[in-house]
């Protein structure tokens, strides 16, 4: 089995399961908690992996990789501290390190070892993540879709360009009561605080979201990129869309300057157009 980058990937093993599960455990349950170059890390402060209630399998692994490290090797290794009041002098001292620690889905060792050379496990398996649902409690739900990734986001766009202590403006709102496009259009730039702002935005399900509003008016302002690998394993199509340049395993799937970002939530937030019937509907009926 061979990754994105190509290269090769192992099948998650009882090796990497056991030890996952019992940092797990720990880690949720540790009233003294642990430090981040202990034998493990698993940093859950904000409820990370409940608090969105239900989530899909690749959901819940990749809350799993981003919360928890595995450290690997440990040794003794010794290190100096100078210390200075009007004379110098050292103290040799002991830590234990780690040569090598597991990141959620690869080894990962010091800075001199080539990264094709350790291996990269594949935590996608169906018996541990029945494991996490039932440790967790967490409900199975379908991978986000494209619309509604991108109601969300234009939502948290808007909450930017529109923020509730310098407007009453509301823009779903305003789309509901709006006669037309154009209408909705005119008001919704009148309202825009544009030219100040940015970062990441909503992330889930292999989308991630950033928000630019220095480009403007004319600029991109809202990008949703998601895994190219896992749209092709959702039978997504990626004809024509453009591959992220930083790390080539994603794709943009909507690129909106703000103008456009107005037409999409049009579409999305308004009221549906009535199906147009036609012979076949009444001979169905």
């Amino acid at each position: 089995m061979h990754g994105v980058n190509g290269g090769k990937i192992w099948r998650l093993s009882q090796r990497i399961t056991y030890p996952y599960k019992d940092a797990i455990v720990k880690g949720s349950t540790s009233e003294e908690g642990h430090g981040r170059f202990e034998e493990f890390w698993w940093d859950d402060s904000t409820k990370y992996m409940t608090r969105d209630g239900a989530l899909s399998d690749f959901e819940i692994i990749a809350r799993v990789k981003h919360l928890i490290r595995l450290y690997l090797v440990p040794y003794t290794r010794c290190f100096h501290v100078s210390t200075d009041n009007s004379y110098s002098f050292w103290e040799l001292e002991t830590k234990t390190d780690y040569r090598f620690w597991f990141d959620g889905g690869k080894i990962q060792g010091s800075s001199w070892l080539r990264s094709d050379e350790l291996p990269e496990y594949e935590l996608y398996d169906e018996e541990f993540i029945s494991w996490l649902r039932d440790y967790f409690h967490i409900e199975y739900k379908e991978v986000i879709s494209d619309d509604d990734v991108l109601r969300r986001s234009l939502e948290n766009l808007f909450a930017r360009a529109y923020r509730k202590d310098e407007t009453s403006f509301d823009p779903v709102e305003e789309i509901k009561k709006a006669k037309s496009f154009n209408e909705f259009k005119s008001k919704a730039l009148a309202h825009a605080k544009l030219g100040n702002g940015g970062g990441s935005g909503y992330s889930i399900d292999g989308f991630s979201t950033s928000y630019d509003l220095f480009a403007g008016r004319k600029g991109i302002v809202l990008t949703v990129r998601q895994l190219i690998q896992l749209r092709v394993q959702l039978n997504r199509s990626i004809d024509g869309m453009e591959v992220e340049s930083y790390d080539n395993q994603s794709v943009y799937v909507y690129k909106l300057t703000f103008d456009q970002a107005l037409e999409r939530a049009y579409e999305l937030f308004g009221p549906q157009k009535p199906k147009q019937l036609d012979l076949f509907d009444f001979l169905a009926a």
